[in-house]
């Protein structure tokens, strides 16, 4: 007959000169080192074994030993917040050892590079765990939490004729903050998006995009594009049939040209049917001016003209210059 005693302890009821067997369950965190009775020279082991079959002479009291492991796991976590607390991550999680029941050390705190250690955390229901009593089961997690530092996303223009200043995004480390519009100008040339890398072979942003806070310098680089103009061609012979082709001997009236770039392969012009006509290059203005090459830098902010002068065959002994848009047929200069 068994009678629960205490919370730790039963009692057992039998006939005299028999038998009965004890057996205990070992909790996690313990090991059962044996039965042991009170004799008259102490206390003295009388089984190894957890399963144990006794004798019975009469009333005796017999004990279920356990010693705490010293090899007990426990944790500690060290947890990154999100900028307005509400959520964390666990950065780090170590594992540990110490003697069941016992209390652990003060946990350490480290560096979590963006972040800074908030000594006694204890908000949106995530409290700061220091120190604990060893669980057994290797239930016992130590916490510690680390808030986001203030952070910066800075824009740079990424060339030196650029004017104006794009002010800074304010943030905390590993938030999201919303990419602004730029407020440089660079005359001749058109702003395209932001980039992570200044040649343009990082990650591409454009303004309103989400760009997360990095615990190093955030830095976004302005990319240009330079604008188009027209270079146009005018033949400059009134009356005359000119044709004009470019390098695939394809007519043309005009070519895209770029701010600030080299005008490229220019077109020839000739005129059809009369072979007294010989074209002697494209020049800024319809008389005089300078010429054009291929090599010429367009360094205005608008669509260009060029005029094509020509030398006029008068006699097989001598050429002379056209005086052009101001002459028919006949009129020389």
């Amino acid at each position: 007959d068994r009678k629960q005693i205490n919370s730790s302890g039963y009692s057992y009821t039998c006939e005299a000169q028999s038998s009965i067997t004890l057996s205990v369950t070992v909790n996690p965190g313990y090991t059962f080192e044996g039965w042991y009775e009170t004799s008259g020279e102490g206390i003295e082991k009388v089984s190894e074994e957890a399963s144990y079959t006794y004798s019975m002479t009469g009333n005796h009291t017999v004990y279920a030993r356990f010693k705490p492991n010293t090899d007990t796991v426990y944790l500690i976590r060290h947890y990154k917040l999100s900028p307005d607390g509400s959520t964390e991550i666990c950065y780090k999680e170590t594992r540990h050892t110490g003697t069941t029941g016992t209390r652990t050390k003060d946990a350490t705190r480290i560096e979590v590079p963006g972040y800074n250690y908030v000594s006694g955390y204890n908000k949106n229901g995530k409290t700061e765990v220091l120190n604990g009593i060893i669980d057994g089961g290797g239930q016992l997690v130590l916490k510690l939490y680390y808030e986001p530092n203030q952070d910066e996303l800075f824009y740079q223009a990424n060339a030196s004729d650029v004017i104006g200043i794009t002010a800074n995004t304010k943030g905390v480390t590993d938030q999201k903050v919303v990419v602004s519009e730029s407020a440089f100008i660079r005359n001749g040339y058109s702003f395209t998006g932001w980039n992570t890398k200044s040649d343009g072979s990082g990650t591409g942003y454009r303004p309103g995009d989400y760009y997360p806070l990095a615990e190093d310098m955030d830095i976004l680089y302005a990319q240009w594009s330079a604008k188009k103009y027209k270079l146009n061609f005018d033949d400059n012979l009134q009356g005359k049939n000119v044709l004009i082709e470019n390098e695939s001997s394809e007519p043309i009236k005009w070519k895209d040209i770029i701010y600030m770039s080299a005008y490229g392969n220019m077109p020839e012009a000739k005129v059809q049917g009369d072979g007294n006509y010989r074209f002697t290059g494209w020049f800024t203005q319809q008389v005089g001016g300078t010429k054009v090459t291929a090599e010429t830098l367009h360094k205005q902010m608008n669509d260009v003209t060029v005029y094509a002068h020509w030398e006029y065959d008068l006699t097989s002994s001598g050429k002379i210059k056209v005086d052009h848009k101001t002459q028919n047929d006949d009129t020389r200069a």
